[in-house]
């Protein structure tokens, strides 16, 4: 058995982290509905169906292809399944 050292370090993200989080959270979930209504596993067909509707969500577009890779991941991997 191999023996692992490990140094617990507290954190209490912000109230600006956490809406953060939960504003991607939301952003992947509608990625996701949208992937599964429309049956889409494909990161560019996905990007194209809903890339300009994730800019309602107020943040910077770069976390719109972050979300998009993220949902297409979870797509592909529920389609595998």
């Amino acid at each position: 058995m191999q023996a692992v050292k490990a140094v617990q370090i507290p954190y209490h993200p912000s109230e600006e982290i956490l809406r953060l989080l939960e504003t991607f959270r939301d952003m992947v979930n509608y990625c996701i509905h949208v992937g599964l209504e429309k049956n889409i596993t494909s990161r560019f067909k996905l990007s194209n169906e809903v890339y300009h509707k994730l800019n309602n969500y107020g943040l910077h577009t770069w976390y719109n292809l972050s979300v998009i890779e993220v949902a297409t991941a979870i797509l592909k991997n529920y389609r595998k399944a």
